[in-house]
């Protein structure tokens, strides 16, 4: 979709795919010139700050990588981390927030905790989770597998960690647990670019960049969770490639082409938030 947006606004795309790990240090040696990133990964990740979200958070950002990253405006979609119980598990236990899940375990209550092995060590997963919500998930009750797997074969699980725009959400009884103490950080989309190819877009092609801005606007009114809950589910099912996806939606926000200008090079991660 981003490709079709730069090129019909006269900015030619290269398109690479990378793996998560590193995609911001490619970023800054030089190596591609933008790509997509998680306002709660900057954050968190990069910058160790789980604080902030919303216009605060995005205003942080641009300052704390001012001069080597340009944060473009989000789009409205925040694809946290989300916990799910299972319906069973919820009225056995009357369980409906992430602080009675973890009385529950501290009382020594036995649940197994679902998910993919890189959730576990990361800041924003449940190491942090466990410091936040101030109790301890033993080990022998934890299943690390690609979520994918996990959605398809749950009955080991009492407790899943899953994404919030993964459309398989609504395909199980599960219910997601309420984040009473604001741990998760807000995953807002957001389009990157290297300060200074963004700067010589801006003086040279400052047109084509404008064209560029007003169509991730008028997406950002278009796009809401479930929108986008439903156009993964239309691409993962396989009924239409995924480019066809991307240019089915974007024809509600169409735009003329301008003059060419030196190819952007785009990169997105073949780590899917929704299936890793």
């Amino acid at each position: 979709m981003t490709v079709t947006i730069l090129e019909e606004a006269g900015i030619p795309a290269q398109l690479g795919r990378v793996s998560l790990n590193g995609i911001r240090g490619l970023l800054l040696l030089d190596k591609i010139d933008a790509y997509w990133e998680y306002t709660g990964t900057a954050l968190v990740r990069y910058h160790n700050r789980k604080d902030l979200s919303g216009l605060d958070a995005l205003e942080e950002l641009r300052h704390l990588d001012e001069h080597r990253v340009v944060w473009m405006d989000p789009l409205p979609v925040n694809n946290s981390y989300i916990l799910l119980a299972r319906d069973s598990f919820i009225q056995k236990h009357d369980i409906q927030t992430i602080s009675e899940l973890a009385k529950h375990i501290e009382a020594g209550g036995q649940s197994t905790l679902c998910s993919n092995s890189e959730w576990f060590p990361s800041p924003d997963g449940l190491d942090g989770l466990q410091k936040a919500y101030g109790f301890e998930w033993p080990s022998k009750l934890r299943i690390g597998k690609p979520l994918a797997l996990l959605y398809e074969d749950p009955d080991d699980c009492d407790v899943l960690v899953g994404y919030a725009t993964d459309p398989r959400l609504t395909a199980f009884e599960w219910r997601i647990l309420k984040d009473d103490r604001g741990f998760f950080p807000e995953y807002l989309p957001t389009l990157v670019f290297r300060e200074d190819v963004y700067r010589e877009l801006k003086e040279k092609h400052g047109r084509e960049l404008t064209t560029v801005q007003q169509r991730l606007a008028c997406i950002a009114e278009h796009l809401d969770i479930t929108t986008m809950r439903k156009l993964i589910e239309v691409e993962e099912s396989g009924v239409l490639e995924a480019e066809e996806v991307a240019n089915r939606f974007l024809e509600k926000c169409p735009a003329e082409a301008n003059t060419d200008v030196q190819a952007t090079r785009l990169s997105h991660t073949e780590y899917d938030r929704a299936e890793t």
